[in-house]
């Protein structure tokens, strides 16, 4: 994953969290409680979130890339936890669908280049 490929257009994998967090979001509205569901949704709640806050980072070995995308993912859930807690206002499912909305959001909006040219593949 190189810097030249993350800038410009979103990419498959891009849009493949993308519809994780749509996938998410239909989850939390259904509103079911089985345990699978529960669980399929916590991953996809830390991962969205993860891989959008992530998105520029120059890692480009692949299980060095998924456990950063994981702690980013854990972090950005405690900090809204904690703004939540700290707010007294606990509604977690509103607020998990506003995150899931916001990571897809960021993960398709056309990134800045920073200095770095925007290489088209040969």
């Amino acid at each position: 994953m190189t810097l030249a490929r993350r800038v410009g257009r979103p990419d498959r994998l891009d849009l493949g969290f993308c519809l994780a967090g749509v996938v998410g979001i239909a989850l939390i509205l259904l509103n079911t409680s089985a345990v699978a569901t529960g669980l399929l949704i916590f991953v996809i709640a830390v991962a969205v979130p993860g891989y959008a806050a992530t998105m520029a980072s120059p890692i480009v070995d692949p299980l060095a890339r998924i456990a950063v995308i994981a702690a980013a993912g854990l972090a950005v859930q405690a900090i809204v936890a904690v703004a939540l807690v700290w707010a007294h206002a606990w509604h977690p499912r509103p607020v998990a669908i506003v995150v899931l909305a916001l990571s897809c959001v960021a993960v398709l909006v056309p990134r800045p280049s920073f200095g770095a040219q925007a290489v088209e593949p040969a």
